[in-house]
């Protein structure tokens, strides 16, 4: 299936249906968050960091790491 087919099948569910999708993914989210120590060692990483790019990716990483999503 998918992506745009998955989309599509949530469209059609009802308001009821739609909210259980939106907690599973909620539940999804919150099982990728980061730890303490794993958001200290990204921060360790950007505050090294000299070149742009690598300064954004890590930014990008800690912000998803802290919470929880990367779409």
């Amino acid at each position: 299936m998918s992506v745009a087919e998955i989309k599509q099948a949530i469209e059609k569910l009802t308001p009821q249906e739609k909210g259980k999708v939106f907690q599973f993914v909620h539940d999804l989210e919150a099982k990728h968050r980061m730890s303490g120590r794993q958001l200290t060692g990204l921060a360790e990483k950007l505050s090294q960091a000299k070149d742009p790019t690598e300064i954004s990716r890590l930014r990008e990483e800690i912000g998803q790491g802290f919470y929880g999503t990367k779409s």
